[in-house]
C-alpha cells in the first residue's frame, strides 16, 4: 500500500530496493534469430547471431515477416556427428521458439510478445540480506550452513520441504541451492500465486528460454564478454555465493577449494576476499560499473548470474526412466522440454539423436555433447545420458557460461540452484 499510494515516476532508493523488493525480472522480447558463422561448430570459437525484433504476427518495424520454420543451412545434408566450420550457417532468420505456441520445440501454448526472465538466481524468502563490514573468518557448520556475522546466507532452510520459504529474486543474497528437482519444480510453480502476479504463470526456466537469453546475449544487443560471478567463501564442500556480482575478469573462476581468511567491504561498494592459499580476489556487486561486466545486457538492465554462480537446473530432460519424476511433477507439456533418448544411452547418440532442436543453445552452438569444451568459448558441453538425465547452465569454473551445459541427476547439490520465468 505504501507504494500503490505514491504517484508514478516515484523514485526507489537503493536501501529501498534492498530492504523491501522482493524479485526483480528482465524483459526479453520476441524476435527472429539467425546464425551467420560457426553453426554446428565449438572449442576455441565464437560464432555470430543477428537478431531482429518483431511482433506476434512475426513482423519486424518494415512489416517483413519471418518464418517459424527453420531455414536451410550449410550443414544440409551433412552427418550430424560432424561439426562444422566457420562458414557453416542458417540461410535465413527463424522466429525462436520460445515465444511460439510451438511446445514441442520450446513454446508455450500461445504466441507470446516475450518472457521475463528473473533478474538473478532465484533465492530463498529465509535468506538474509548481506550487511556487514567485517574481515571476520568463516565458519562452516553443521550440514553445510556457513555461518558469518552476516545472517543466514546459506541458502536453504532446515525444513527439507522447504514449507516455511519461498522463491525471491534479489541481489546481494546467496542463491537457493540444496533444492531437488520436485521442489524446483513446486516452488517455481507457486512463486506468482504466492507474490500475487495476477494473470501471470510462473514456471522453472526452460532450455528454450535459456537459449533466448543465450542468443541475445551473444548478439549487438547483449555482453559478448560477458563476466563471471565468482564469488564463493566457504570450502570445496560447502561454500556460499551472492546474487548479482561479478569478478575481476571475464573468466575468473570460482574459488571452490579454497576457505576465505578474510574479507573486506570497500567504499566503492565491492568485496575483497583473502583466501587461505593467499590468493586476493575483489568482486563488484550488479549496481557498480565494473558489475555491470556480468550483465546480459554490459548495463544494470540485463540478467546476472548467466555465468557462474551455481549451476542452473532448467526444465529440460531425456525421457528415460531415470526423468520419470520429473516428468510427472510438469502439468502442461509446455512448461518443459523434453529431448529423445537413444537407443544406446549415451551423451554421443543423445546429442546426435536431437540435432533438429533449434534455439536451445545446445547443438547449433557446439560440435559435441561429450567434452569440457565443445561449445563456443571452449565451454562446457556434456550431454545428458542413462543416469544424468537433466540439464543444468551456467555454472561455475573456467570453462562455463551462458553457452555452457551439463547432465545431473536431479538431486541436491550445494552447486545447483533455480531461476524462474513469468509469462502471460
Amino acid at each position: 500500500d505504501e507504494y500503490l499510494s505514491k504517484p508514478a515516476g516515484t523514485v526507489i532508493t537503493d536501501e529501498q530496493v534492498e530492504n523491501d523488493v522482493i524479485g526483480m525480472f528482465v524483459y526479453v522480447p520476441r524476435y527472429a534469430y539467425q546464425i551467420t558463422s560457426h553453426l554446428h561448430d565449438g572449442g576455441n570459437v565464437v560464432g555470430n547471431i543477428d537478431i531482429v525484433f518483431i511482433n506476434k504476427q512475426n513482423q519486424d518495424n518494415t512489416g517483413k515477416v519471418y518464418s517459424e520454420d527453420y531455414p536451410t543451412t550449410t550443414l544440409d545434408g551433412k552427418d550430424p556427428s560432424v561439426a562444422g566450420t566457420a562458414e557453416d550457417k542458417m540461410n535465413d532468420f527463424v522466429v525462436h521458439p520460445a515465444f511460439t505456441d510451438n511446445a514441442v520445440n520450446g513454446g508455450w501454448e500461445h504466441d507470446l510478445n516475450g518472457i521475463w526472465v528473473a533478474k538473478f538466481e532465484a533465492s530463498s524468502s529465509t535468506t538474509e540480506l548481506v550487511k556487514d563490514e567485517s574481515t571476520d573468518t568463516v565458519t562452516v557448520v553443521g550440514e553445510g550452513k556457513i555461518s558469518t556475522n552476516i545472517g543466514n546466507q546459506y541458502g536453504w532452510s532446515q525444513n527439507s520441504n522447504h514449507t516455511d520459504e519461498y522463491i525471491t529474486v534479489r541481489p546481494n543474497v546467496t542463491s537457493w541451492r540444496n533444492v531437488d528437482i520436485i521442489n524446483v519444480v513446486k516452488q517455481s510453480k507457486a512463486m506468482a500465486n504466492h507474490h500475487g502476479l495476477t494473470n501471470t504463470t510462473s514456471h522453472q526456466m526452460k532450455n528454450s528460454e535459456w537459449g533466448a537469453v543465450a542468443y541475445l546475449t551473444q548478439s549487438k544487443y547483449g555482453n559478448v564478454n560477458l563476466y563471471s560471478n565468482s564469488y564463493s567463501e566457504g570450502d570445496g564442500s560447502y561454500y556460499t555465493t551472492l546474487t548479482g556480482m561479478a569478478g575481476s575478469s571475464q573468466n575468473d573462476a570460482t574459488s571452490v577449494g579454497y576457505v576465505k581468511s578474510a574479507k573486506q567491504y570497500n567504499d566503492d561498494g565491492s568485496i575483497e576476499i583473502t583466501y587461505n592459499s593467499n590468493v586476493i580476489k575483489k568482486f563488484y556487486p550488479y549496481n557498480h560499473v565494473n558489475g555491470y561486466c556480468a550483465s546480459s545486457t554490459n548495463n544494470i538492465y540485463g540478467i546476472y548470474d548467466l555465468k557462474g554462480g551455481v549451476w542452473e537446473y532448467l526444465a529440460a530432460y531425456i525421457t528415460n526412466t531415470n526423468a520419470q519424476n520429473q516428468k510427472n511433477a510438469y502439468e502442461k507439456n509446455y512448461e518443459k522440454n523434453e529431448y529423445a533418448v537413444a537407443s544406446e544411452d549415451n551423451a554421443g547418440n543423445n546429442y546426435i539423436v536431437n540435432s533438429k532442436k533449434f534455439g536451445d543453445a545446445i547443438y547449433e552452438i557446439s560440435k559435441s555433447g561429450s567434452g569440457g569444451g565443445n561449445a563456443w568459448n571452449n565451454e562446457y558441453s556434456y550431454y545428458l545420458w542413462v543416469s544424468r538425465p537433466f540439464f543444468a547452465r551456467g555454472g561455475q569454473g573456467s570453462l562455463t557460461g551462458v553457452l555452457a551445459f551439463d547432465y545431473w541427476d536431479g538431486g541436491k547439490y550445494n552447486r545447483v540452484g533455480i531461476r524462474v520465468v513469468l509469462t502471460k
